[in-house]
């Protein structure tokens, strides 16, 4: 049997994937087909040689170029950058609302909206990760609260923007007169959660008062 063609194919990171190399090369060996020969890093090149024909060679090249493609923020013409959902919800560590990430963003003082593409916004990537996984971290602690999803939605929010845990924020959103229960006990929002979140952004934390 004939010895299978080596063929190489190189690429450049982006600065998101070079940050947490080793999950992006984890995604990346998961992505690829046929038999990998080796996979080089130097600088921000990344070379891979596999062994197989050329179409095979091609559909790897492109399953490569998908992945980098969710580590790419393109920017906008306005110099934001948008983030596609699957990378958001990807360092968040599940689904989030991006609703709720946009109001959390746009109450920290930047600039944040859905876009088809995804989430536009002029937040540093850093404040962009942390609050997409302190929003994570209040849907799960959620998930069994009697809440409407737009109560949860301000909790998420305030959990966040606060660093407490939901208990906490729920304590808040109570005393504000931002929730009350219904007879059986579910949790719902008086007025608009969104309008809520920025007015308890602009309020030390435990000064509450009638919307």
């Amino acid at each position: 049997m004939a010895r299978q063609k080596k063929r190489v194919i190189i690429v450049k990171l982006p600065p998101t994937a070079r940050r947490d190399i080793d999950r992006f090369l984890e995604r990346l060996s998961k992505a690829l087909i046929g038999e990998i020969a080796r996979m080089k890093l130097a600088g921000d090149m990344l070379k891979i040689e596999v062994y197989g024909s050329k179409t095979l060679a091609k559909a790897t090249a492109a399953r490569v170029r998908r992945l980098l493609r969710e580590y790419s923020a393109p920017r906008a013409p306005s110099g934001d950058i948008v983030y596609r959902p699957q990378r958001l919800f990807r360092e968040a560590g599940l689904a989030i609302p991006l609703d709720v990430l946009v109001e959390v963003l746009k109450a920290s003082g930047y600039r944040a909206s859905l876009e088809d593409s995804g989430l536009k916004t002029n937040a540093p990537e850093d404040e962009v990760f942390s609050a997409a996984a302190a929003i994570a971290q209040a849907v799960k602690e959620a998930a069994t609260l009697e809440a409407t999803r737009t109560a949860k939605k301000l909790l998420a929010a305030l959990s966040a923007l606060r660093g407490v845990s939901l208990l906490q924020a729920l304590d808040e959103a109570l005393d504000a007169g931002a929730l009350e229960e219904d007879d059986e006990g579910k949790l719902h929002v008086v007025g608009d959660w969104r309008e809520w979140v920025k007015r308890l952004a602009r309020q030390p934390p435990g000064e509450g008062g009638e919307f």
